[in-house]
């Protein structure tokens, strides 16, 4: 699949693709992953780019489940930072915060 395919789009895409697997006779599991739009845990006292999906970690994580029920299992996650403390500060709010709430994580 395309690095950076909108959400909206990937759902077709993933069923063309397990369709293709099927007419090449190709079974078993195959492993999707996706780049999310960067991202933000609280409210970012700044512009962080209209691209950047920001808010509460329950948000978050609500957000990474809707990739996981179109079946994608693994994602390239991205923080929208200024400055490597922030990013570092983003890093552990996402550890401490959202990961939590990725019932048995996200694989």
């Amino acid at each position: 699949l395309p690095q950076g395919t909108p959400f909206e789009e990937l759902p077709a895409l993933i069923g063309l693709l397990e369709q293709e697997r099927r007419r090449c006779g190709l079974e078993g599991p195959v492993d999707i992953g996706a780049n999310l739009a960067p991202i933000y845990v609280g409210d970012p006292k700044w512009d962080a780019g209209s691209d950047t999906f920001s808010g509460s970690a329950p948000r978050l994580a609500e957000r990474l489940h809707d990739y996981r029920s179109i079946g994608v299992r693994h994602v390239q996650l991205r923080f929208r930072s200024r400055s490597l403390d922030e990013l570092l500060d983003q890093m552990e709010a996402f550890h401490q915060e959202v990961a939590p709430l990725l019932e048995g994580g996200f694989p």
